[in-house]
């Protein structure tokens, strides 16, 4: 499962949940740990000290990672990360 190049965080978190839910008796570390190996590495790297929060706090840490990302404060982002996202300038 991977996340479509126009799909939020949010949405892509929510069909990942979804999914994964049809497993029966997946821990939620275990889910986290999934949903961290389908993200690039930069969110990858930021986001894995907190594999043991829920599953949510992973989606709100992303999600303010993308706005940094689209307001320019993150310059260390693949081309795959940034596609969609312009550049601060300034």
């Amino acid at each position: 499962m991977s996340r479509k190049p126009d799909e939020s965080l949010t949405a892509y978190g929510q069909r990942f949940r979804e999914v994964a839910m049809l497993i029966p008796s997946l821990p939620e570390r275990e889910v986290n740990s999934l949903f961290l190996r389908t993200l690039p590495k930069e969110y990858f790297k930021a986001l894995l000290p907190k594999i043991t929060e829920s599953f949510s706090r992973l989606i709100v840490i992303g999600e303010a990672m993308e706005a940094a990302i689209k307001m320019g404060y993150l310059d260390e982002v693949s081309d795959s990360v940034k596609k969609g996202y312009k550049k601060k300038e300034g």
